[in-house]
């Protein structure tokens, strides 16, 4: 979880997924579009824009000639703009394949993942398998795509109906499912109800149909006719060169408008600017650089099994970018500083780097406690030496169980994002990949305390005492009790978006009934604390209502804590977190969380005596940035004797 910005701080990540990407390090793909020149900076290019105002704006700069050139599947680069050319036509049917122009299999990738042939993997009736072979593929075509050896737009699956046995192509159809890509179906009868039943967010041919339909079928007098069909009747990409060829003609006819060929256009360059083709690529090399930048085992902590395979945070980092790799310790113990000079010269080289850093089970483990809380050896050298020298951003990611000083980093402003990740398990590299090149928006909360490394003096570990006990000069221990100063508090973490609260409803005022006239006899001190067999606690329930708004540009998850503070006394707690509920919010929405608590449970406290009470009096309640208060009242009404 993120820590310190990036644009933000700690995520508690996990990500459960197989990959088979066969090489560490690979050539970075070139760049697509808004890198050099003076276009980088027009609307188009801003990723912070609505991508439908982006794409708005692209449109309105193109020619009638540069638009048609974009109706097919090899679309023509557009220099003056600064948009190279794309190969819409790659094949993914039941894993990356080299069937369509678009995929080149060799040098770092040989090959990828083959999966049962689909009208097999039908057969399973398992949408969860469906999902995982799907994320499997499109996690390997990502990689290629970024190494340069692939398109990052698919057809598959093959949406027909399998209508008759002795069709050939059979094999190819899931009989019904969510589509990556609509073939126009002619041979049909135009029946629309399959297309509505099928479609996707953009429309593509089948390979040469649109030729076909008028070649073959004579479906209409003209080929310019052809082409202002299928683009009125939702056509938005040609595999084939059918629409490069006459469309321009069908326009200067009349027979279709320039804002039809908008529509189309508008739809595939939203898939683009979805996929990042048009966000400038700042970091297009990454120095990965550190003990734990390339483990496997070290991810799953201890007490675990054998993983089936691994994605280290270098292959999930070279996923998104050609990456220069050094190790810079041999271990997390990092015992000297031999390998530095070579870690400081790829973060000189690089654009962006990466330091992957913290402890293993060598470090902290069963019958193997810390002595202190820093980072081990010379690691905090490590980090300081690249962070002086990098030539772009430095992002510092942290693997361990336990808490980490790493109060150096947070104040150093070449630091720019510290993620910790605990052991993240055996994809852990993939997680780690896709939070910092923003495709998964991290939520996580700390759930502990990062103490400063001087908290350990005062602190023996033959004193486990939770309270504090400022006499003898003894801190306390955990959030609940502990007021001194912090790395990074309990409860602490970080989005690329940002969210704010709002009370809708909760009771300022609640009675609590004692059960009988004994007990009333029984309760020394009526204006303090009853105990809480002395009441009925199956009515003392309250609802928390709460708004909450997605204030920032990125749709997000969003963990509401609520924290409650007693009446001040002798053994109640500074605060203690009574109730969390996790809620995702789009960007610029709103979601209403209630959170249900309980006043015997959870507005209670333990005294000396080991004796549950409830405190009357003002109850805090802390909700991110809102403090509501709740009044407990003893209520003596219906007191039986």
């Amino acid at each position: 979880m993120p820590l310190k910005p990036r644009t933000h701080s700690p995520l508690l990540l996990s990500l459960i997924i197989i990959l088979c990407v066969c090489a560490h390090t690979v050539r970075s793909r070139p760049a697509f579009a808004c890198v050099d020149g003076p276009t980088r900076t027009l609307p188009f290019c801003r990723a912070g824009l609505p991508i439908h105002v982006r794409v708005r704006d692209l449109i309105g700069r193109l020619t009638l000639q540069e638009k048609i050139r974009l109706l097919v599947n090899n679309a023509a680069a557009v220099p003056r703009l600064g948009i190279g050319g794309y190969e819409w036509w790659s094949e993914a049917l039941h894993g990356v394949s080299d069937v369509g122009p678009g995929v080149k299999f060799g040098g770092a990738f040989p090959g990828a993942t083959s999966f049962p042939q689909v009208i097999t993997t039908a057969a399973s009736f398992n949408a969860s398998l469906w999902k995982e072979i799907g994320r499997v593929v499109s996690d390997e075509a990502r990689a290629m795509y970024n190494g340069g050896m692939a398109g990052i737009t698919y057809w598959s699956p093959n949406v027909n109906i399998f209508r008759d046995p002795r069709w050939g192509r059979g094999q190819e159809t899931p009989a019904k499912t969510r589509s990556w890509q609509v073939g126009m179906l002619f041979n049909t009868s135009g029946d629309s109800k399959v297309m509505l039943e099928t479609a996707s967010s953009y429309i593509v041919s089948d390979c040469d149909s649109v030729g076909v339909l008028y070649d073959l079928q004579h479906y209409t007098a003209t080929p310019e006719d052809a082409a202002a069909a299928t683009i009125k009747a939702g056509l938005d990409l040609d595999c084939g060169p059918f629409l490069a060829i006459h469309t321009e003609g069908a326009v200067r006819q009349g027979k279709l408008s320039e804002a039809d060929v908008n529509g189309a256009l508008a739809n595939t360059i939203t898939v683009q600017m979805r996929l990042g083709m048009f966000d400038v690529a700042r970091h297009r090399t990454v120095a990965v650089i550190g003990p734990n930048s390339d483990v496997t085992v070290t991810m799953i902590g201890n007490y675990a099994g054998k993983a089936c395979g691994y994605t280290t945070p270098l292959q999930g980092i070279g996923r998104y970018a050609r990456t220069i790799h050094q190790l810079g310790c041999s271990g997390v113990a990092c015992l000297g500083n031999q390998q530095f000079g070579a870690a400081e010269a790829a973060a000189r080289q690089a654009d962006a780097t990466v330091l992957v850093m913290g402890l293993d089970q060598s470090m902290e483990a069963e019958f193997r406690d810390r002595t202190g809380v820093l980072l081990p050896g010379h690691q905090q050298e490590l980090v300081s030496r690249v962070a002086m020298v990098s030539r772009g951003p430095l992002v510092l990611v942290l693997m361990s169980g336990g808490p980490i000083d790493v109060s150096f980093a947070k104040n150093d402003p070449r630091v720019v994002a510290i993620l910790w990740v605990g052991y993240p398990g055996q994809a852990g590299g993939t997680a780690i990949a896709d939070v910092l090149f923003g495709r998964t928006n991290p939520g996580g909360k700390l759930p502990m305390t990062w103490y400063p490394q001087e908290y350990l003096a005062r602190a023996p570990m033959t004193n486990m005492a939770m309270r504090a006990d400022p006499a003898r000069g003894y801190p306390g221990r955990t959030y609940r009790f502990y007021k001194g100063p912090v790395v990074f508090p309990f409860g602490y973490g970080l989005s690329y978006t940002t969210f704010a609260h709002e009370l809708a409803h909760a009771p300022t005022a609640i009675s609590v009934p004692l059960t009988s006239l004994h007990e009333l006899k029984n309760t020394t001190t009526l204006s303090t604390a009853i105990r809480v067999k002395h009441t009925n606690c199956d009515t003392l329930s309250l609802g928390l209502h709460i708004d909450v708004k997605n204030t920032g540009h990125m749709d997000g998850t969003h963990t509401l804590l609520v924290f409650s503070t007693p009446p001040i006394g002798k053994w109640a707690p500074e605060r203690h977190l009574v109730g969390f509920e996790t809620v995702h919010v789009v960007a610029g929405g709103q979601q209403r969380v209630k959170v249900d608590l309980d006043v015997c449970k959870h507005l209670s406290v333990v005294d000396q005596f080991g004796i549950r009470r409830i405190q009357m009096g003002e109850h805090s309640l802390h909700i991110g940035d809102i403090k509501h208060s709740i009044s407990l009242q003893m209520a003596l009404d219906n007191i039986k004797s």
